[in-house]
């Protein structure tokens, strides 16, 4: 049996530099939306669907557009946060189709505040093997925002590193 008096040991908490994520910029994209669909209520809050029209991705590896016909299965819950439960395709401008699936949790402001900043959200992609494939095998977050005048979110996708 282990001796557990290392769990004890502050310095044995303090994680060196070498142990922190670094987040790479691997595109940004602007996704249009449709009018949402409030599908009804729900024990944990207000079930709504929010179709995803189109809309194009810009980075440094990759860049195309997002496909019609996605959606998000969004969950207005009680305690005024949303769940974002994403799943849609983009194609990339050589043609190559990937499958997105994005999760988070999306805090409102409080009535009449701004905005501070963005959602969160976790991506997680389905890419033939290929030019693409480092998107299989990575971890990435995502942000989520508000394009201000018009019906569409701007999504930045970053590698932890």
């Amino acid at each position: 049996m282990s001796n557990l008096k290392f769990l004890d040991d502050p310095a044995r908490y303090h994680l060196p530099e070498t142990s922190h994520p670094h987040l790479h910029w691997i595109y940004t994209a602007l996704v249009t939306i449709g009018p949402i669909e409030e599908v009804g209520q729900r024990p944990e809050g207000l079930q709504r669907i929010i179709p995803i029209t189109g809309g194009r991705f810009r980075g440094p590896r990759l860049q195309g557009s997002i496909i019609p016909g996605g959606m998000d299965w969004n969950l207005h819950r009680t305690d005024g946060t949303s769940l974002v439960e994403a799943s849609y395709f983009m194609r990339s401008d050589d043609g190559v189709v990937i499958k997105i699936t994005n999760c988070g949790v999306n805090i409102r402001p409080e009535s009449g505040a701004p905005r501070l900043r963005p959602s969160f959200t976790a991506p997680v992609f389905a890419a033939p093997a290929g030019r693409y494939e480092f998107l299989n095998q990575g971890v990435f977050v995502g942000t989520l925002e508000p394009v201000p005048g018009e019906n569409a979110v701007r999504i930045g996708v970053f590698q932890l590193g």
